[in-house]
């Protein structure tokens, strides 16, 4: 594992701590059928990714798999944040649905680009939800996650024998959670917004 590889990997592991202790303080509040689903994606992600790169450029898809699924249960458990509108249903049927091609087909490009659809259609809640109204997210966490994933893409520009494809995934995520925190309201890092 190289050196950007970890810092890709710690700097996301960094964001996701910041979105739980921003989420148990108050300053986000997560939309449940994001979180669910960015769980299973994320699973999804790390094996047909694995077949297209190695282990350790995957493994950060891994990471995420087990920090969302950790995010959703406490928002889920211990928030009580399980409201459910039929728009979250909609985008968890085409979620499903996109992981049911996936299975399919069985190509690891192919689930690659299927998974990144996906995320889009999985972060819509989110992004719709902070560009109505800001101060449902914090973007301290959200930035935290773009520069790791930015870091990801930065390593294969350097692998300078990587595929196309292998592009995909991180560029896609990089453009969702860039596309949060710069909606987000901004707030110290450390302080509760008022209100």
């Amino acid at each position: 594992m190289n050196n950007i590889i970890a810092l890709s990997f710690i700097s996301n592991s960094i964001g996701y701590a910041l979105y739980y202790f921003q989420m148990k303080r108050g300053d986000s509040e997560p939309k449940l059928v994001s979180w669910g689903l960015w769980s299973f994606l994320s699973i999804f992600n790390f094996l047909s990714y694995r077949e297209m790169t190695d282990f350790y450029l995957s493994f950060i898809f891994f990471a995420d798999a087990v920090f969302c699924a950790v995010i959703f249960s406490f928002a889920y458990f211990k928030k009580h944040v399980n409201v459910w509108s039929i728009e979250d249903y909609e985008v968890l049927g085409l979620g499903a649905l996109s992981i049911l091609v996936w299975w399919q087909w069985k190509e690891a490009s192919y689930a690659n680009l299927i998974i990144c659809v996906c995320y889009f259609v999985s972060f819509y809640p989110t992004v719709k939800q902070v560009w109505k109204n800001p101060n449902t997210e914090n973007p301290v966490s959200w930035y935290v996650c773009t520069f790791a994933y930015g870091l990801n893409i930065w390593n294969l520009v350097l692998e300078k024998d990587r595929d196309e494809w292998n592009y995909l995934a991180p560029a896609t995520l990089f453009i969702l959670h860039l596309a949060v925190a710069v909606r987000a309201k901004k707030k110290e890092i450390f302080e509760s917004p008022v209100d």
